[in-house]
């Protein structure tokens, strides 16, 4: 897989830079994440379990406790789309929850602890019901936000807040916002751009520019009021204090083409299906983003 060769080639490279430190245990780490990348889930559990029984140092074990938790999180994703029974599915994100918080008691500074944590009970509350775990969705949105605050460069944030935005209910009953879902989805996308840019990252995900097309094209303005409704945003972005609430109106601080939401939303969905149609062979994550680009535009249509 040329994909494959080139995320190698881009952990490898940085094992380099990084000296000898990196050839023990962060190189385990990287066989855990390629592991993942190829949707390999239960050999990548087995790895850091038993990598785990050899672990003494808090902030290593904390590295793997949160990749458990995210390895839990791909099981219940692939029960999910199973139709395996609902309990099951729960139990599977309660566990990936379990280890964030392990993880956070080894290191409390550990940004992606708490963004597994985070994604583990957004995906818990789509199984149980949005209304019947508002309380975690509360609690998902402040572990995102002290994620973002200790890593403000990791666009997987951004990205998991705008789907909270846009799945919570409003106003009274939460704090779901279809305009920040939007702010929040395009601030994902120019984070993982600038990564895709400088070479932190060695993939586009695009899954990230798949949500902000479907909020876009279920908000549907059209071409004045995106101009007319950006200058409200502008000013509300350069209001707020905290860099945070910032991201909310980001959108504000973006340059919009003279279109529409829903001419904006076909574009980068006919992008996103370009380019992963080119690719000579497909990740997991890469196949379910083309699947549900090619659900999104059928339903469109």
């Amino acid at each position: 897989m040329k994909l494959l060769q080139r995320v190698c080639f881009f952990l490898l490279f940085t094992a380099a830079a990084a000296g000898t430190v990196f050839a023990g245990f962060k190189e385990k780490m990287y066989n855990a994440d390629v592991l993942d990348i190829e949707g390999k889930y239960t050999a990548e559990k087995n790895f850091l379990e038993d990598l785990e029984k050899s672990t003494k140092k808090n902030k290593q074990v904390a590295e793997i406790y949160w990749r458990l938790s995210r390895t839990y999180l791909q099981f219940g994703e692939v029960s999910k789309r199973a139709d395996k029974p609902r309990d099951q599915i729960l139990a599977l994100f309660e566990r990936g929850i379990k280890y964030a918080d392990m993880a956070i008691a080894k290191d409390s500074e550990n940004a992606l602890a708490y963004f597994w944590k985070a994604a583990n009970e957004g995906r818990w509350g789509q199984v149980k019901g949005i209304l019947e775990s508002l309380e975690k969705a509360n609690q998902a949105k402040d572990l995102l936000y002290t994620a973002i605050s200790y890593d403000p460069m990791y666009p997987g944030g951004y990205y998991v807040l705008g789907q909270l935005y846009d799945q919570v209910p409003g106003w009274p009953i939460g704090y779901g916002n279809l305009n920040f879902a939007v702010s929040m989805a395009r601030r994902a996308v120019a984070v993982n751009e600038i990564n895709l840019k400088d070479g932190s990252y060695p993939y586009k995900y695009y899954d990230m520019y798949i949500e902000l097309a479907k909020y876009l094209w279920k908000r549907n303005w059209d071409k004045g009021r995106r101009l007319r409704e950006q200058v409200g945003m502008k000013k509300a972005y350069r209001e707020k204090s905290s860099t945070l609430e910032k991201y909310c109106y980001y959108e504000g601080v973006v340059t919009l083409k003279p279109e529409s939401d829903r001419q904006e939303a076909m574009q980068i969905m006919n992008q996103c299906m370009a380019e992963l149609k080119k690719m000579p062979s497909l990740f997991p994550f890469q196949e379910k983003a083309l699947k549900k680009a090619e659900k999104l535009l059928a339903q469109w249509h």
